[in-house]
């Protein structure tokens, strides 16, 4: 699906998932995404049973990252081909424990900017429930050439 980035510059939505879904990042974290329109991106994570915590719940860096993960791939969906965009700032809100997989993170661009970009981000747990929310700035900028 092509979409319209920032400035009229094409983005392609299915393109940029399928290049997060054969990342060695996305592999290693157990990531997928699901789904991506412009501006909005869902990820989905299926950590294995031993990254839980004595308690039995999903550890708290796995939600973080997915809400990364998410939150980037938003503000990614929304900027040209010749961009880039990084994260700055990341607040997480813990609000329940996740005791269940798959956990889904859902990232939707609040505003973006020239040079920044603000995302919002719902992660729900394998019940469906809200365990977490973030907030995140994402610099973006002009790709540079590789060194």
């Amino acid at each position: 699906m092509t979409s319209s980035g920032r400035g009229g510059v094409a983005v392609d939505s299915d393109e940029l998932r399928m290049w997060f879904n054969t990342w060695v990042g996305a592999r290693l974290l157990w990531s997928e995404c699901t789904a991506m329109t412009a501006g909005r991106a869902e990820v989905e994570m299926r950590p294995p049973d031993g990254f839980r915590n004595p308690d039995g719940a999903i550890h708290g860096g796995l939600i973080s990252a997915v809400a990364d993960q998410a939150g980037g791939l938003a503000v990614h969906s929304m900027i040209g081909p010749d961009q880039t965009s990084t994260t700055v700032h990341l607040d997480v809100q813990f609000l329940r424990a996740a005791r269940s997989a798959p956990l889904r993170a859902v990232g939707e661009v609040r505003r973006l900017a020239r040079t920044v970009g603000f995302a919002s981000v719902r992660v729900l747990d394998g019940e469906g429930d809200v365990c977490a929310t973030a907030a995140g700035t994402w610099s973006v900028s002009t790709r540079s050439a590789p060194r």
